[in-house]
């Protein structure tokens, strides 16, 4: 059960840019699982069984390391633990590929969380970018060749303990950017990985999300949606979204395409009140043209492009009785054309989650949702979910697997592999398997199984 708390006037904005993956996983699904011998550790699969396995036991015997961010360079994963020191470390998905890096140390106490834990982790061709305040300098970008010697800080951007506000690194061409704040500034860097390479591209009169979009960045602030090809002057609004009240956005999505799809949202608290907006950008501000208005009610989220479209679903909230709201969904469909943004197939229930492997759409259903106040609970039957796919027809929107618990679902070289198992009680309990699809209810197999983490 969670709380939603009162919801104030607000409006957001979602984006999702389209054709192609980025994000595609290279060779090997990585994951973290218990196995009843040890505690909870990073795996990899090749998908078979014979190639899954634990690429290292961090925390020796039945202990558990605390697992934070990863992220792709090249073929390697990199990620961070907490074991209880803060570590960085590297694998290939082999027991012998797989190495600490670099140990950052231990907080002194519980205040000192953030300390030399690395956070945003990025890969930018065959280094890692990342954020870490090491104790000494603040919050400051450092960077990774793999090695302990190959890891240190690129610039002390803000000399002494206090630091800038890094937020969101992206990768364009070799160069890793980042947005920072210091007091009200806000401002675009690059960066090379020298001191001297690193340096302020243009500031932005509000703070800003950044996303890598193809050959290209998408800067989102509070009302905006600008693209930069990395430079001042190649940098223009798309869409400003004119709104008496405040304005949140919320990237979706990265991928290699020229379209970008955007949802901006308004509205008081009351679901039936709020007003969506899909809009789609083709790089200039005269080619951003509105494709559709979603009111009473509806609300356009989970934008995910696959192949050469938007997949989305639109959530309605009807009032069933006093202070009672109960949820349904559709699954929707665009091409970046008015008349090609069609409803797909109802839903009957609400959305989990979503993801895009080998040009398919995939999608989990969790039950039905009913808000009675402020308070959200399951309805229907709890105890499943299903994992669906969709080509963007109603005939090609198909059921693949039903399980109690599904999640974790990546693109690995085309096909999808997800965790999968019956729930018991407390979320932690949870038997997760791992599974693998190609798109179709014969080819949804198990991998291999595991006992309770």
């Amino acid at each position: 059960m969670t709380r939603l708390g009162r919801r104030p006037w607000m409006a957001a904005l979602c984006m999702v840019v389209t054709a192609g993956c980025g994000a595609a996983e290279r060779g090997r699904y990585f994951f973290t699982a218990g196995d009843g011998v040890h505690g909870t550790e990073m795996w990899s699969s090749d998908g078979t069984a014979e190639g899954t396995v634990m690429v290292e036991d961090v925390a020796p015997g039945a202990e558990s390391p605390t697992f934070g961010g990863s992220a792709r360079v090249a073929s390697d994963l990199y990620f961070v633990v907490s074991a209880p020191s803060r570590q960085l470390w590297k694998t290939g998905g082999t027991p012998q590929g797989t190495a600490l890096v670099r140990d950052f140390g231990s907080a002194a106490t519980s205040r000192d969380r953030t300390l030399y834990t690395p956070t945003g982790l990025t890969g930018v061709g065959r280094r890692l970018f990342f954020r870490l305040d090491d104790g000494a300098h603040g919050q400051e970008l450092w960077l990774s060749d793999g090695t302990s010697d190959g890891t240190r800080l690129v610039a002390d951007l803000v000399p002494g303990r206090a630091g800038p506000s890094i937020g969101d690194l992206a990768e364009l061409g070799d160069r890793a950017f980042f947005s920072s704040s210091l007091s009200v500034l806000h401002a675009l860097y690059q960066s090379d990985g020298t001191e001297a390479g690193t340096f302020e591209v243009l500031r932005n009169p509000e703070a800003f999300d950044l996303t890598a979009a193809g050959r290209s960045l998408l800067l989102t602030g509070p009302r905006s949606v600008l693209r930069s090809d990395g430079t001042s002057a190649g940098t223009r609004t798309l869409k400003t979204f004119e709104s008496p009240w405040s304005v949140s956005f919320a990237p979706v999505s990265t991928a290699t395409g020229s379209r970008v799809f955007l949802v901006a949202r308004e509205g008081l608290g009351a679901y039936d009140m709020q007003r969506n907006e899909l809009w789609m950008a083709e790089g200039t501000p005269a080619r951003t043209t509105r494709l559709k208005l979603f009111e009473g009610g509806d609300s356009a989220v989970q934008l995910m492009a696959a192949g050469d479209r938007l997949f989305f679903v639109v959530a309605h909230a009807a009032l069933v009785a006093p202070n009672t709201l109960r949820f349904t969904s559709e699954l929707w469909t665009s091409d970046g054309t008015e008349a090609g943004t069609v409803r797909v197939k109802p839903l009957p229930s609400g959305v989990q989650s979503v993801a895009r492997a080998g040009g398919r759409f995939f999608f989990v259903l969790n039950g039905g949702l009913l808000s009675r106040g402020y308070q959200e609970v399951l309805v229907g039957n709890r105890a499943t979910h299903e994992l669906w796919t969709s080509d963007g027809t109603e005939a090609g929107t198909q059921l693949l697997h039903r399980s109690g618990w599904i999640e974790r679902l990546d693109d690995v070289d085309g096909a999808l592999f997800f965790r999968a198992g019956a729930t018991a009680g407390d979320p932690q309990l949870r038997s997760l398997d791992v599974w693998r699809s190609d798109g179709t209810a014969p080819g949804t197999v198990l991998v291999r199984a595991f006992g309770a983490r």
